[in-house]
């Protein structure tokens, strides 16, 4: 490849056009960019670079079939006719769980108290901090980018007793664990969704299975913990779809769609016909 301002060209080109350009361009290149010079490497390694970069693939990969519907997933298990991710089951016998993922990086648990930020378009880890919890009992993930604060952040909860489950949180500027409190609900998921800055689950109230479920979420940037209004009183999963935050109840075969985040009128039924579901989430 000829390097941009070459003599073939008799004068450099503007840093904004090598710019627009580098933004182009494959992380596995911009990679290899980094050697050319110290400007480039600079330019490479800005945060407000990386973030234009990232907006720049997620649009490319969005329009792309192959590609905009790309998930991240440690393992699945079978059950019947359905498939489940293992780490969306409470079951202490996994010692791996994959925590989420976030404008490209991945956080993964190879034990129960180590966590690991992966890059895996550069080969990057970060290995964090150990947190101080229990050696035993059912533990609650979630990971995300808190855009308010440009960091990265890792919610752990674990169980104090049947229906009290404590949380701590990680900052990846701080490198620090500290806790954020205590909340009362039974949780049926374990990995949380991030949507809309913050990281959802399914709870219910107090420590019987049999109470109704309720959406859970955890605001990235305020610290607090919050119900989301809900169409249904038995939600099972919670995933995105089309850009919004959706419930699954595997039983009665329907997802509902929130077409206004946190405003209960705006669920909408979702149904087979792709068309149709549009039309209901921009009506």
């Amino acid at each position: 490849m000829r390097a941009f301002g070459s003599r073939v060209s008799r004068a450099p080109l503007p840093d904004e056009m090598i710019e627009q350009i580098l933004i182009r361009s494959e992380v596995s290149d911009l990679i290899r960019y980094r050697s050319v010079s110290k400007s480039w490497k600079y330019v490479i390694s800005d945060p407000d670079f990386i973030k234009a970069h990232l907006e720049h693939s997620y649009r490319r990969d969005r329009e792309n079939d192959k590609m905009g519907n790309r998930r991240i997933a440690m393992s699945v298990m079978r059950c019947s006719y359905w498939q489940y991710d293992a780490d969306d089951i409470l079951s202490v016998r996994r010692r791996r769980h994959l925590l989420g993922s976030s404008n490209g990086l991945v956080c993964v648990s190879p034990s129960r108290t180590k966590f690991l930020l992966i890059n895996p378009e550069t080969r990057e880890v970060n290995k964090l901090e150990e947190p101080q919890i229990p050696r035993e009992g059912y533990m609650i993930y979630g990971f995300g980018y808190d855009s308010s604060k440009d960091d990265y952040k890792v919610v752990l909860g674990f169980m104090k007793d049947s229906n009290h489950t404590c949380f701590l949180m990680f900052t990846l500027k701080s490198n620090v664990w500290e806790v954020i409190g205590e909340v009362n609900y039974t949780f049926i998921s374990r990995v949380g969704v991030l949507y809309n800055g913050s990281l959802h689950w399914v709870v219910c109230h107090g420590s019987a299975y049999e109470n109704p479920h309720v959406v859970l979420s955890f605001d990235l940037s305020e610290h607090k913990f919050e119900e989301i209004p809900q169409p249904c009183e038995w939600a099972e999963r919670l995933g995105t779809m089309g850009g919004y935050l959706c419930i699954f109840n595997c039983l009665h075969k329907v997802v509902w769609m929130m077409c206004e985040y946190s405003v209960r009128p705006s669920w909408r039924l979702w149904t087979l016909k792709i068309r149709l579901r549009l039309k209901l989430c921009t009506a």
